[in-house]
């Protein structure tokens, strides 16, 4: 569906992206995700056809994006950061502006199609500029879908929105990958985690790590840890005991108070370490009052990664 080949791009002397090479298949829902100034955006605009690439080349359908541009615009739907609406239109009005733009036969019924597929029928009469930020996004969404492109592409589609629009566009987008192939740029690392099934780390230009949700969720529970609480006369005790499950695991004291004492671990095998504390634990005047796994979310992996 989409191959990257070595594409570089530079603003001036500055490096925005460094040699990227990666292949979206049909259907998947992927998430671009990096720190600010990483180049996602740039990737995004470059694979929209918004900007041409200093090196390297984009194939979209077996189309090459420097042959065959037009053919390539017209299998992808683009939503950029700030979406492109005029205020003084009404949504109906937007989207029928658009879809001729597009060149849409029957205008009138894929108007109604992309308005029931994003709720926006309620609002469908109302000027754009009355709209709440969470029913503008919708718009833009909207605008994208139309003509049912194969490619779907979001520039930070959550941004600014407030937990109630966050949760109604999470929805939205789950529903799009019926159709789309879908790729999300964002550094709300969280939110892309709970809608996309494969992630691309950029950081600083350079594509750094490419997983699928089971890749990732390996790759997070081996940095997971186990917080331990235990109440005991003997601070080193509990220690000596709980570095002799697995001398190699990493063990911190997090908190001390009076004779309660709060440890994590990170072992290799956090399950085998947590069947060896339950059982050493019979034969230790320790009262075991804490035990928890603690796992990392994605923001907190992203940053021990890089």
């Amino acid at each position: 569906m989409i191959k990257v080949q070595n594409l570089t791009k530079y603003y001036s002397e500055k490096v925005a992206i460094n040699d990227l090479n990666f292949q979206i298949n049909k259907g998947e829902v992927v998430g671009l995700l990096g720190l600010n100034g990483s180049g996602k955006t740039t990737t995004i605009r470059i694979l929209s056809g918004f900007l041409i690439p200093n090196e390297g080349e984009v194939w979209i359908d077996e189309l090459n994006s420097f042959t065959d541009p037009i053919e390539i615009k017209r299998k992808v739907g683009y939503l950029p950061e700030t979406p492109p609406l005029y205020e003084d239109f009404t949504v109906s009005e937007y989207l029928d502006f658009v879809a001729n733009l597009k060149g849409i036969k029957d205008v009138s019924s894929e108007i109604i199609r992309v308005c029931q597929k994003t709720n926006l029928a309620e609002v469908k009469d109302n000027y754009i500029s009355h709209l709440s930020l969470g029913f503008r996004k919708r718009v833009g969404i909207a605008q994208a879908i139309l003509g049912t492109p194969k490619i779907v592409i979001m520039d930070e589609p959550i941004s600014g929105l407030d937990p109630r629009q966050i949760v109604e566009i999470r929805h939205l987008i789950k529903s799009l990958s019926a159709e789309h192939t879908v790729i999300i740029s964002s550094h709300i690392l969280s939110e892309v985690y709970l809608v996309c099934d494969r992630f691309l780390f950029l950081h600083e230009g350079k594509l750094v790590y490419d997983y699928s949700r089971s890749q990732l969720e390996v790759e997070m529970h081996k940095l997971s840890e186990l917080h331990i609480g235990l109440r005991s006369t003997s601070k080193l005790a509990c220690q000596a005991f709980l570095e002799s499950i697995s001398s190699e695991s990493e063990l911190n004291l997090l908190e001390e108070t009076n004779d309660y004492y709060l440890f994590s671990v990170k072992p290799n095998n956090i399950d085998s370490y947590r069947q060896q504390l339950l059982l050493g634990l019979h034969t230790k005047d320790f009262q075991l009052e804490l035990l928890k796994k603690e796992d990392l979310t994605l923001e907190q992996f992203f940053i021990n990664r890089i």
